[in-house]
């Protein structure tokens, strides 16, 4: 298994935001009626939408294999990471707001890139 366009730094780049992002915590949902933190949104959704625009700045071939690291990672997709790729690329459209959607992001993409080979 080989990467063609994502690069190592580009995984250890999104790892890392997808890390810090985490760390902040992220605003419950809230009922009617209840005061709402402005900065704990304002300050988990810049990190999410840095996070999103990082991705968005990747070549639709680096998405998809960064797709299907986080697919192998996640573990229930199976492990054949051509095949993972050839789904991602039927898959692309708002693949950056998907991905970054994904609380455990940096979890899963150390895990798929383990399992190709890649140490992040």
């Amino acid at each position: 298994m080989q990467l063609k366009e994502l690069t190592v730094r580009d995984i250890q780049d999104i790892v890392n935001m997808a890390s810090a992002r985490d760390a902040i915590d992220r605003p419950e949902e809230y009922t009617l009626g209840e005061a709402i933190d402005p900065t704990a949104w304002s300050s988990w959704s810049l990190a999410t939408g840095k996070l999103v625009a990082r991705i968005d700045e990747l070549s639709p071939e680096a998405v998809a294999e960064l797709m299907a690291v986080a697919w192998l990672g996640r573990g229930d997709s199976g492990d054949d990471f051509n095949a993972l790729v050839a789904h991602a690329h039927s898959n692309l459209r708002d693949a950056s707001k998907y991905l970054a959607a994904k609380s455990p992001l940096h979890t899963y993409l150390r895990d798929g890139a383990k399992k190709i080979g890649v140490a992040v």
